[in-house]
C-alpha cells in the first residue's frame, strides 16, 4: 500500500515538473521569435522594414527611456503622496507637476531625436509610409483595436522600450 501511494506521488510530482518545465520553455521560446507585423491597407511597409525602424529605433537601447519612465514614476507617486498629506489643497503638488512636465518633455525629445534618426535612414517612398503610420498611431494610439494591443501594456511611444512598432490596426467604424 506504501509503495503504491509513494509510487503515485512520485509519478504525479514527475508529471507535474515536466509541466511546468514544458510552460518555462514554451514562453521563452514565444519571447524569443520575432514578431509578425499585421498588415493595413495597402502598405508600403513590409516586416523587414519594420524590422530595420525597430533596429535603428533601439539603436542606444532603451535604457534612457526606462530610466525616465522609472523617474516619471517616482515623481507620480511623490505626488500622490503630497497630495494624500495635503488633502484639499492641489497647489501643494505644484512643483512636482512641473518636475513631471520636464521629464516628459525629456521622453518627447528623445522620442524625435529616435524618429528623426530612423526618419534620415529610410529612403523617401518608405519615409512617406512611416510618417503615414506614426500619424495613424498618434491619432488612434499604439495598438487601438487590435484585440491584444501593438504595446503589450508597456510604454506609450512608438518605439518605446519592448514595444515593436507595427502597422496601425483599423479601429473599427473608423475607416
Amino acid at each position: 500500500m506504501k509503495k503504491a501511494l509513494f509510487t503515485s506521488i512520485f509519478v504525479f510530482s514527475l508529471v507535474l515538473n515536466l509541466a511546468v518545465a514544458g510552460t518555462f520553455g514554451w514562453r521563452y521560446l514565444e519571447m524569443q521569435r520575432q514578431p509578425v507585423f499585421p498588415r493595413v491597407g495597402d502598405s508600403k511597409l513590409t516586416d523587414a522594414d519594420f524590422r530595420f525602424i525597430r533596429k535603428q529605433c533601439m539603436r542606444d537601447g532603451p535604457g534612457p527611456m526606462l530610466e525616465l519612465r522609472s523617474r516619471i514614476n517616482e515623481k507620480r507617486a511623490e505626488a500622490l503622496d503630497l497630495l494624500a498629506a495635503n488633502p484639499g489643497n492641489p497647489e501643494a503638488v505644484e512643483p512636482k507637476i512641473r518636475d513631471l512636465a520636464a521629464l516628459t518633455g525629456q521622453i518627447e525629445r528623445q522620442a524625435a531625436a529616435r524618429i528623426s534618426k530612423v526618419m534620415a535612414a529610410l529612403p523617401d517612398e518608405k519615409r512617406q509610409e512611416f510618417l503615414t503610420f506614426l500619424k495613424a498611431r498618434a491619432v488612434f494610439g499604439p495598438g487601438m483595436g487590435s484585440g491584444r494591443g501593438m504595446g503589450h501594456g508597456r510604454g506609450r511611444g512608438w518605439c518605446g522600450p519592448g514595444q515593436p512598432p507595427g502597422p496601425p490596426q483599423a479601429v473599427p467604424g473608423k475607416n
